[in-house]
């Protein structure tokens, strides 16, 4: 049957539109990602995918476009489809009075597949696979309910709330692999890992890690407290006995105590989640970086995607400093790097005689330490000489970043904010990023700096955090944490 065109809001109903989420605490139920699909040529027809909430009547419209990644003019974009869905689940039909300002999440699965994550409760969410047709752009729906993790203070909670980025926290590591974190009220926090079978149209929950680590509650045995100490390598010593964990935990209890959440991808395809130790509903006071961190390894490198026993998709690194370094602030002037983002430059396998013979375990032997508008590399043990990323950009103790990425084998790009105190999800003057070439330990080359985007864009989408980010290519990334999609690409 032919569609039928309908206007924007439906029905009667409520819907944000863009000039409402340009504030610094606009909240919207929009969310966006880059997907690929299959027709790319290079930079060219780039699939994307959003989904705007209607309140009353409750639907999802869902947006199916192609990009020029590297035109900022036009974009080039072309519309495929817009349709409205009633995507049906707990969500669409619990605690929807502020159904069109909700904060939600979306995540690529693999180049025409997208997860999206729309809480109800503080302890509740459900989850829904959103299968594009390239043949029509039609889209397959499929729903999954999530008891174990909502979004604290559901109905007010903003994208200026440290809540909102930790509990819809999503990063893809490999094609139909996404890593969730997922708040269980004031219970326990989780990491969680969900497999896509596309064949059988099922996405698996494997809870990998938690808050307290009980062992009732998690599916595979790595870092269950059953399993006992885990012992690893500290800053500086890949030796002896190791440091006892027992166990190795994830995140925070409380869910009004929200921690950092830093994704990053080393250079050899392992993807490092690493959080700070104490939480809450304000960036400023985010500090105490964990010393170790939980890795993942693809299945290309050895992993198996366990969902029960010994994990080999999961390891633990350890090699960090210490959390309570400078009172929980890391290492770097005026505490710039509070918030734990790194760079891992050489991570080797544990060497310390209690190390577990179940799981890969790994030391951190070299690291970047990545702040606001500076840097330290670690190695070893060996803390080298502060630099910023360019010498004639320095900052205060208002700056911190948010995300850094490799781009290729000595090249690396970092976002950051400049008063996250007052502006997190502020325009273009408090958004910046460097593009930097790494020479050696002591020593980086600023390639390119600069302020993100215009005046018109705010980081109002959940997902403006530790995760926003995503590499296409060793040269073109693409950032779903504004109000609109920004690009940002070099000269082959």
């Amino acid at each position: 049957m032919a569609d039928i065109a309908v206007s924007i809001p439906h029905g009667g109903g409520s819907i944000k539109e863009s000039s409402n989420i340009r504030s610094n605490n606009a909240k919207s139920a929009f969310t966006y990602c880059w997907l690929g699909g299959t027709a790319t040529t290079g930079p060219d027809n780039n699939l994307f995918i959003s989904v705007r909430l209607q309140q009353n009547p409750n639907f999802a419209v869902i947006d199916l476009y192609t990009y020029n990644l590297r035109d900022y003019s036009t974009h080039g974009k072309v519309t495929k489809r817009s349709r409205i869905y009633g995507l049906g689940g707990q969500a669409f039909s619990n605690n929807t009075s502020d159904f069109k300002d909700r904060m939600i999440n979306i995540e690529r699965i693999n180049s025409t597949t997208a997860l999206l994550k729309i809480p109800y409760t503080e302890d509740e969410s459900t989850y829904y696979v959103i299968e594009v047709d390239e043949s029509t752009y039609d889209c397959g729906v499929y729903v999954f309910e999530e008891t174990a993790g909502g979004l604290y203070q559901t109905t007010n909670s903003d994208p200026g709330n440290a809540a909102a980025s930790c509990h819809l926290f999503m990063q893809r590591v490999e094609d139909n692999v996404v890593i969730t974190h997922d708040q269980d009220g004031n219970t326990r926090g989780y990491l969680n890992q969900r497999v896509w079978n596309s064949s059988a149209k099922t996405l698996t929950k494997t809870r990998v890690a938690s808050s307290d680590g009980g062992s009732s509650y998690l599916d595979i045995d790595n870092f269950s407290s059953a399993y006992g100490a885990q012992y690893l390598p500290t800053y500086g010593v890949n030796s002896g006995g190791g440091t006892a964990i027992n166990p190795a935990t994830w995140s925070t209890a409380a869910s009004s105590s929200s921690p950092y959440i830093s994704a990053v991808e080393g250079r050899d395809g392992k993807w490092h989640f690493r959080f700070t130790q104490n939480g809450s509903t304000s960036w400023s006071s985010l500090r105490y970086p964990s010393y170790y961190c939980f890795t993942y390894i693809p299945s290309s490198t050895g992993g198996d995607l366990a969902t029960s026993g010994f994990s080999q998709s999961w390891g633990l690194t350890g090699g960090f400093t210490p959390a309570s370094n400078n009172s929980g602030y890391g290492n770097l002037a005026n505490n710039n790097g509070s918030f734990g983002v790194f760079l891992p430059i050489n991570v080797v396998p544990s060497a310390v005689s209690n190390a577990s013979t179940n799981y890969p375990q790994f030391y951190m032997k070299s690291w970047a330490e990545i702040g606001g508008y500076s840097m330290i590399v670690h190695e070893d043990g060996t803390a080298n000489t502060e630099m910023n990323y360019e010498n004639s950009v320095s900052g205060n103790s208002t700056w911190r970043g948010k995300q850094a990425v490799w781009l290729d084998s000595n090249h690396f790009f970092v976002h950051t904010n400049t008063n996250i105190n007052s502006y997190w999800t502020g325009n273009s003057q408090y958004q910046k990023y460097f593009v930097n070439q790494y020479i050696d330990e002591t020593y980086t080359d600023n390639q390119s700096n600069g302020n993100i985007a215009s005046s018109y864009a705010w980081q109002t989408m959940a997902s403006n955090a530790g995760s926003q980010w995503t590499k296409i290519d060793d040269y073109t990334l693409t950032c779903q944490g504004f109000n609109y999609i920004h690009n940002i690409w070099a000269p082959e």
